[in-house]
């Protein structure tokens, strides 16, 4: 019996190891290949293609009845979108479409036009914009079925993936304002050509992936903080200045991307890990004190090699009339189409019809540049309901995660997922960086470290051992004997004997 669990578990191990492998390839391939921010560039569309064969592996893996609650929540919202996208598509009688909100003008401005109407139509008034947005949520959904079956080890890896892309980010983006416009080394059109924009088309998704890569290296330099805990042994120094290096490099690259949305985020998940830093600073002094100076020195290095290029921005509306102005006409229209909207993906085309005249300019329209707002438009009330069930799983699984941090201490990769998490969510206000591939990976691989453990998790079995040996040692009993001296009796002639305990008999030399 006991060699058939080891071997099951031996199995489980492999089938973790294989699934770690392939969540760590599709991570690091999107975030290479998926900057983009139409979900018809080439790149992305590699990125789908490959996803699918790791989709296939992830799928013949999976086992829903061993997964916990909180996984399998997670999976159905998941699978909640992508099937309202499919619902979408169905074609529906004619004349019931243009009953639907918000379709009325657009059937009679066909009507006078002359235009022939088919019979059936699809719910969306963009149905290859929405089939556009279905694959474009592949990889995410391709790293969330995969990642709900990983081990603690390998989702901590995927932290380790997205801090290396991020690293390497930073020199590509000072490379692109060396090289000026025209440099070979941006790989989009259109793109921020006078910024740097690392893999991405857009500096502020650029920055959304700095100031993530910044509060996860702040977590990892928490919670890998073991050889500086007491004292600073040599190897300890050099983990320490390794980290320290790593914020400062990420802290010159937000500068030198000039968004300050990105600047302002990467201040916020700052604040939040100095705090997780000041909680843990009795028990980890030594770590909270290189804590402070990495965040002093990263700020120098920052301001002393980006500010020139950041001042800029300080000076121009941080208001962003034009930005709010957008956000208000998106508001109106989601109101025009009221609970049903106008489909994934159909933004564009919907304002472009409904966009007030006094905002008109020489620039297209392509994003509301608020992804709350944009997809209340695409998606209506069904939107506002999965947001609150979301909203309603996240609240809970924090809620899970503080009760636990009161019998255990949490990793700090933990707090830095949540912090990372927030940024993203207020990022998505001002702008739209869960639009690209990349982005949405980066998302998807934070909410899975805020996951339960699996059962046969080999870190919940390390601690399940722990945890039955600790009682069992606790419980006991201790009888504390006296002192040597007092459990010895002297007798006539100088002999030494001690008391009799019950039906024992002294060992020889006593009597």
């Amino acid at each position: 019996m006991r060699h058939r669990r080891s071997a099951t578990i031996r199995t489980q191990d492999q089938y973790a190891r294989l699934l770690g492998w392939f969540a760590i390839g599709v991570l690091s391939v999107g975030l290479l290949l998926g900057g983009g921010t139409r979900s018809s560039v080439f790149s992305d569309l590699v990125l789908q293609f490959l996803c699918v064969g790791a989709l296939a592996v992830g799928l013949s893996k999976l086992d829903w009845y061993y997964l916990p609650a909180e996984r399998r929540q997670l999976l159905l919202l998941a699978l909640a979108v992508v099937a309202i996208g499919v619902l979408q598509l169905v074609p529906i009688p004619t004349a019931l479409w243009g009953w639907f909100p918000g379709r009325d003008g657009l059937m009679a401005t066909r009507l006078e036009l002359a235009l022939s109407e088919p019979s059936f139509r699809p719910w969306s008034t963009s149905p290859n914009a929405t089939w556009a947005s279905i694959r474009a949520l592949i990889p995410a959904l391709t790293l969330l079925i995969i990642g709900v079956q990983l081990h603690e080890f390998w989702r901590r890896r995927l932290i380790g993936a997205i801090l290396i892309i991020a690293l390497v980010s930073v020199p590509l983006g000072l490379a692109q304002i060396v090289q000026g416009p025209s440099s070979e080394l941006r790989f989009y059109t259109p793109t921020n050509d006078q910024q740097a924009v690392g893999l991405f088309a857009n500096r502020n998704h650029y920055a959304a992936l700095l100031y993530v890569g910044l509060a996860l290296t702040l977590g990892c330099f928490l919670a890998y903080d073991r050889q500086f805990r007491d004292r600073l042994s040599a190897k300890g120094v050099m983990q320490a200045v390794g980290w320290t290096l790593l914020g400062a490099f990420l802290m010159v690259g937000l500068m030198l991307s000039r968004s300050r949305a990105g600047v302002g985020l990467a201040l916020l998940t700052m604040v939040i890990m100095g705090l997780v830093g000041i909680s843990r600073r009795r028990s980890h002094l030594t770590a909270f004190r290189w804590m402070i100076a990495l965040l002093a020195l990263g700020g120098l290095f920052a301001v002393f090699f980006g500010y020139d290029a950041f001042s800029s921005r300080l000076e121009s509306d941080w208001l962003d009339q034009s930005r709010r102005q957008i956000t208000m006409a998106t508001l109106s229209l989601a109101g025009d189409y009221a609970w049903l909207g106008t489909g994934l993906g159909s933004f564009p085309s919907a304002y472009a019809a409904f966009e007030p005249i006094d905002l008109l300019g020489d620039k297209v329209v392509n994003h509301a540049h608020n992804d709350w707002a944009e997809l209340l438009v695409e998606l209506g009330w069904v939107f506002v309901a999965l947001s609150g069930y979301f909203a309603y799983w996240l609240l809970q699984r924090l809620k899970a995660l503080y009760l636990r941090a009161k019998v255990r201490p949490l990793s700090p990769l933990t707090y830095a997922a949540a912090a990372a998490l927030l940024a993203l969510m207020i990022h998505s206000l001002v702008d739209y960086p869960l639009r690209t591939s990349a982005m949405s990976l980066v998302w998807m691989a934070l909410l899975l470290q805020l996951l339960p453990n699996l059962a046969h998790d080999p870190a919940e079995r390390l601690r399940g051992s722990r945890a039955v040996n600790e009682p069992a040692s606790a419980n006991r009993r201790v009888v504390k004997e006296p002192p040597l001296r007092e459990r010895l009796t002297v007798l006539d002639g100088g002999q030494a004997s001690r008391p009799s305990r019950g039906n024992d008999k002294d060992p020889p030399g006593w009597e």
